[in-house]
Order: C-alpha cells, then structure tokens, then sequence
C-alpha cells in the first residue's frame, strides 16, 4: 500500500470513527453480527454436503438437517437484520453528521479559504459526498466485509475436505484475480479522466446557461455553443473509449473468475478417480469451490466503489482542513500609559493569495504598514489590484498575513476568535445580499433590537428612503431572493443601512457607492463622516470624489502603501494620488461626439 493509499485510509478511519464511545462501538458490533451471519450463510453448502453424506442414514439423521437448515435460516435472517439496523444507524448519524459539520465550518471557518473553495464545491460536498459517505457507512462497507468474510469461510471450508485442492483453488483465484486488479487499474484511470471529461461538460454548461445574455448581446452565442457541444463530444468520445476497453476485459476477467474454480473441481475429480480423496470430499470440495465465484466478483466491485469512498472523504477531509477557524494566539501591545491606542495598526504585513493548490501564488501586499486614530474616516485608494479589499479581509481574519502584524485597537488581530471579529466589525462587501424576506427583517440582522427609528435613521444616512417609501408596505415590504427585486444600487443603500445599524466600533465599506449616483454617493459619504465619532470607518473605493473629505487617504499601488495625507496634501505631493484625480475630473468632462 502507497503512503497515499494510507493516508487516504486513515482520513476514511478518522472520519467514520469520530465518536469512539459509540461511533466504533456501533460499527464493530454490526461486523461481528455480519460475521455471525457470513457462517451460517455457508451452512447450506454445509448441510447439502451432509445430506449426501446420509443418504443412507437413518431418517432421524435427515430430521436433524432440515433441523439445523431452518434453525440457520432463521438465526441467519435474524442476526442480518440486527446487524443492518446497527449499520444504517451508523451510516445516517456519520451522514448527518458530515451535513452538520460542513454547515459549522460555514460559520467559523476561515471565509477566505470558504470564498477559495466556491458555492458549487461546497454543494456537492453537502450532496454527493456527504451522500457517498453515508452509503458507504451504511451500506457497501458492511457488504464488503461480509463478502470478504464469506470467501474467507468458503475457502478456509474446504481445506477441511483437502488441503491439496484448497491450495490449488486459492492458486487459481489468485491468478485470476491478478488479471481482475489488472483491469481495475485501467478502470481508475479511465474513471477519472471520464470524471474531467464531465467536469469540462459541467463548466462549460454553466458559462453558457450564466452569460447568456451577455451571450445574445454580442451575437456569439454559436461559438459558445460550439464550445458546448465540443465539450459533450469529447465527453461522448470518452464514454465510447471507457466501454470499448473495459467491457471486454471485463467479459475475460469475470469468465476467468467462473472458470478458475471450475478447474479446481476438475482436478478434484481427477483425484477422485485416482482414489487419492474420497467422494465425500470431493462432493463437498466442488460445492464450495463452485461458490466462491459470485464473492469474489463483488470484492472486486466494491474495490471501484471503495475508490469513490476514499475520494469523497478526502474531498470532504480537504475542505474542514482547509477551512478551519483561524488559530487564536493572546499577543497584545496594550499599555495603560497609551492614552488613546489606534484603532487600526498595520506592522509590516505581506499577504501571498494562495492557488488552487494551496501554494503562495499571487503577492497582493508587501511590508505595508500605517495607523489608523479611533474614530476617523480613513479612505482606501488606488489602481485596481493593488490590495485594497485585501486590506479590510485582513481586519476581519478572511486571511492572516503571511508576515507581519495587525493590532486593533491595541490586541493582535490573531488574539480574536472568529465571534471575536464580528462583534467588533461590521461591513459592506462588493457583492451585496438580501435575504428573502422584508425590508425589517434584513436591516434587523445587524441589531435585531433595532427601533423603527432607528431603522429609518439608517436609511436616511444610506438614501435608501425615498425607495423604501415607495415600496408596498415599506419596511415591511417583501424582497425577493438575493433582493433581485432591487437595482444594484438599491440593494447598496440597503446593505450600507444594515451595516450602520449593528453596534459595533469598526464599519468597513468595500466599494459602497460603485453602484450609486455621484450626488447620493457624496451625502452618504458625509453621512458616514457624521457617525465617525462614535465608529471607526475605512472605505474603499474607486470614486475618489467621494471619499475627498476623509481625515486621511491611504494610496496603494501593486501591494506597497503609496502615500499617506488628506486629500489637499495628497494633490500638492503631485504623486500617483494626484494622477489619478485628474483623470477622474478629466473624464467628467468626456462627452460623445
């Protein structure tokens, strides 16, 4: 077995037995009913072989193996539908508690590495591999062990007739099944690059269905569909090859499995006729033998399903790894004789995204450092890509630095859990989203204790009112899902409104206004400028009119930190600040024709 293989098996081990008091119990209890129940499945064989064997008995000898045969059949349907319940009992509480498990790393795990991994991974982790593990759980492992322990008590049989023939079968089987690992190795391979084959299908279905109308707008949706279609092609392709190949080897390798025992009861009837074994042993030899065929070809299938058991556990192993809660260490630089400690303290830090594999690809920021006082309105400036919305993710641990240090308000960001973070911060992402549900109940997530005052204090200070007020019902108007109802900008008021409304000392914006008109954008900048003093609010953004009364202005530009100032000495530094607000006030003067 390779390093991976066991280190794929031991994450399978871990995952199932979790819970050793009653987890374990639960599974070892249900392998020993199996066992049970594997012996008296070859008791038939058994009593067949007896009952040839008294023929020529008395009657009450036959009495006693109709006795024994129903008694095994009962004791046998019995122990198989206890120890069933046991599996499946194991097989549902490891699925719902896989189900559970993905949803708890959702609320405390890392939301940098969450984002990384995707809606639709996360899916299908909560479908089809929390699926695969619970069928595993409760229904193929058990198989496979009782098949493993039925071919153990067929073969272990009939070395109780000859050990000569026994040998001589486990020596064919084994040929044969040498040859069956053969075409299970092509199997996996072919299975996975079937399994991109269909991933490519998936991926391209879903540009195609998602940009459509971006699609219809340029006219290209023919060549979209040709990418389609290409994709489905080669898919078809490799359908084709996967069944050209397997099939016949699969035909050879199951007649080579019915067949190897076959050639042991051949021999067995040579010695027969040699009168080197008697013909109760051989009789008994040849019914064993014969049934230890079906077994084995279920092992061997159970081997391709145990394959995408592994995958799933480890799919489903990579992601609580990967997003588990951020480390929570107690460094602090708090000082009783620091009359007022920075709200915001950047040392140094560098911050590397990682790639699809977990590497450090992408420099994002490098050695930035700056302070920001309690209670001011800081601005976040700069070229796209130069790190500015990493900044805020930084703050509220989305990711920890890969070198250097941030304090708030004097603690190391480090020293903060992940409820730590949300009691101090509240935020405005890029991506807005509205609940399904009323104008109330999404402002109230933020402060569910909130007034209808101060409800509609928010939304004034977002100018989010005169849209409210036009809404059936107002604050008890209904939004739609993802508040697709509203225009971008709307879902913007709204979502700066929430966020102004949770009681927390740190408000981080990320692009508030991007969706918003000029002059609406100016009155909720100086709205927010207004509460400053009682929270501390970085904004970034890209409209550098908005944001031109801020008491100070952090320039980035390709991860460093630029230059530091208002907006009045930022311009008289003539630096990249200052370039970028002439090409702003350049381009308001634009005009077609």
């Amino acid at each position: 077995m390779t390093t991976k293989q066991s280190s794929s098996f031991d994450i399978v081990f871990k995952m199932m037995f979790r819970d050793k008091a009653t987890g374990a119990g639960k599974y070892l209890f249900g392998i020993c009913l199996r066992i049970i129940e594997t012996c008296a499945a070859a008791m038939p064989a058994l009593i067949v072989v007896l009952t040839l064997s008294f023929l020529q008995q008395t009657q009450s000898a036959l009495a006693i193996v109709a006795i024994i045969c129903v008694t095994t059949f009962a004791v046998r349907s019995t122990v198989l539908m206890w120890s069933s319940i046991q599996f499946f009992d194991f097989g549902f509480d490891l699925g719902a508690h896989t189900r559970k498990s993905i949803v708890e790393s959702l609320f405390i795990g890392s939301l940098g590495k969450i984002d990384a991994f995707g809606p639709s991974k996360i899916v299908s982790l909560m479908s089809d591999a929390a699926y695969e593990v619970e069928t595993f759980a409760s229904e193929r492992s058990a198989d496979f062990v009782a098949t493993v322990l039925g071919v153990v008590v067929i073969i272990g049989a009939t070395f109780f007739f000859d050990w000569r023939l026994a040998l001589t079968l486990i020596g064919v089987l084994g040929f044969a099944g040498l040859f069956l690992s053969k075409t299970q190795t092509m199997a996996k391979r072919l299975w996975v690059e079937r399994q991109v084959k269909t991933g490519s299908v998936s991926i391209a279905l879903g540009e195609f269905i998602g940009g459509m109308s971006v699609l219809r707008m340029f006219g290209t949706v023919g060549e979209a569909k040709q990418v389609f279609e290409e994709s489905v092609a080669a898919l078809h392709e490799m359908w084709l090859r996967y069944e050209k190949t397997l099939t016949p080897l699969a035909i050879c390798a199951g007649a080579l499995m019915d067949l190897a025992p076959v050639a042991a009861v051949i021999l067995a009837a040579i010695l027969y006729e040699s009168d080197l074994i008697s013909a109760d042993a051989m009789i008994g030899f040849s019914v064993f033998a014969l049934a230890v065929g079906v077994p084995l070809k279920r092992i061997l299938i159970y081997f391709t399903t145990l394959d995408l058991a592994v995958s799933s556990f480890s799919r489903l192993h990579s992601f609580f790894e990967g997003t588990r809660p951020p480390s929570v260490t107690s460094e602090t630089i708090k000082d009783a004789s620091i009359p007022a400690l920075p709200a915001i303290e950047f040392r140094d830090v560098s911050f590397t995204y990682p790639d699809t594999e977990g590497n450090n690809s992408q420099v994002v920021l490098q050695d930035v450092s700056f302070s920001l006082p309690q209670g001011g309105l800081t601005a976040i400036v700069g070229p796209s890509g130069s790190g500015k919305s990493t900044v805020l993710k930084l703050i509220m641990r989305h990711w920890d630095p890969k070198t250097g240090e941030i304090f708030v308000e004097g603690d190391n960001v480090k020293s903060f859990s992940i409820e730590d973070i949300a009691t101090r911060v509240s935020s405005v992402p890029q991506e807005v989203y509205l609940f399904r549900d009323s104008v109330r109940a999404n402002l109230q997530i933020a402060n569910p204790t909130a007034t209808d005052a101060e409800l509609w204090h928010a939304l004034d200070c977002a100018q989010a009112t005169p849209f409210i007020n036009d809404m059936p019902g107002e604050l008890d108007a209904e939004i739609g899902e993802g508040g697709l109802s509203l225009s971008g900008g709307e879902r913007q008021r709204l979502s700066i409104a929430r966020a102004m409304l949770k009681e927390a000392p740190l408000l981080l914006l990320d692009e508030p206004t991007a969706s918003i008109d000029g002059a609406s954008a100016r009155r909720i900048m100086a709205a927010l400028g207004s509460e400053k003093s009682d929270k501390t609010v970085i904004v970034v953004s890209h409209a550098l009119f908005s944001i031109k009364h801020a008491d100070q202005i952090l320039v980035l530009n390709n991860g460093r930190l630029e230059e530091t100032g208002t907006h009045e000495t930022l311009l008289r530094a003539k630096g990249l600040y200052h370039r970028l607000w002439t090409t702003e006030e350049n381009a308001k003067s634009w005009s077609v024709g």
